[in-house]
């Protein structure tokens, strides 16, 4: 997590990109570009584990989710549930990858809530 805070506040796009996994690009771009980068670290609101599970014949990666808030760099607030977790070869990579996305996981058949991080709330700003 410090890495990619690091290079998200340097505006390396592209390398934050590289380590944050598929999609990354795209979301950041939706959510606004460089221009939306959070000028503070996320706070780390809670975490939680996430299991392996099977769906029909394919397994489903688990994890360690990471609810995270703050308010990105256009003034907006967000509040972004990101699960990391491990490859087959060791490497770490990221679902919803860039933090300030405001995305959530949904793995309600893990946690019994809407999303994995469900109950997890960040603090009244």
């Amino acid at each position: 997590m410090a890495r990619l805070v690091e290079l998200a506040q340097a505006g390396d796009l592209s390398g934050y990109c590289r380590l944050a996994g598929s999609m990354c690009v795209d979301f950041a771009e939706e959510r606004g570009g460089a221009a939306a980068i959070p000028p503070q670290p996320p706070l780390i609101a809670g975490t939680r584990v996430i299991p392996s599970r099977t769906s029909g014949t394919a397994g489903v990666a688990g994890g360690q989710l990471l609810v995270l808030c703050g308010t990105d760099g256009l003034g907006r607030q967000y509040r972004t549930e990101m699960l990391v977790s491990t490859a087959s070869d060791g490497t770490l990579y990221a679902i919803n990858g860039v933090y300030w996305s405001n995305a959530g996981l949904a793995v309600s058949a893990n946690t019994g809530g809407p999303t994995g991080g469900a109950g997890i709330d960040c603090p009244d700003r």
